[in-house]
């Protein structure tokens, strides 16, 4: 059995809807990148993340300016507190 067979077998995963299999697999190919490569992956994630969130923002409200997109996506990653004081955008009183 390889080594990479005895971890799946033997730790649970990060996460419940992964199969260990895959998780070893993901693993070890993220051990193997360098750090600038890491690095960049999490900038794509990242950039992904926010197209999708902007994606279903623009799906739910297809008529806002880009400055309500924005306050919309913002609200989505700071609370309500910071939003109301930095932006004066109330996520409760105009959505998120």
């Amino acid at each position: 059995m390889s080594s990479l067979a005895r971890y799946a077998t033997r730790v649970a995963t990060l996460s419940r809807d992964t199969d260990p299999r895959a998780e070893a697999i993901m693993i070890e190919i993220l051990r193997k990148m360098t750090p600038a490569e890491r690095l960049r992956r999490s900038f794509e994630l990242r950039e992904t993340t926010l197209e999708l969130a902007r994606q279903r923002i623009r799906k739910w409200h297809p008529n806002i300016d880009e400055h309500e997109l924005r306050m919309r996506l913002f609200s989505l990653w700071l609370d309500a507190d910071t939003m109301r004081r930095v932006y004066g955008w109330d996520p409760k009183e105009k959505g998120y």
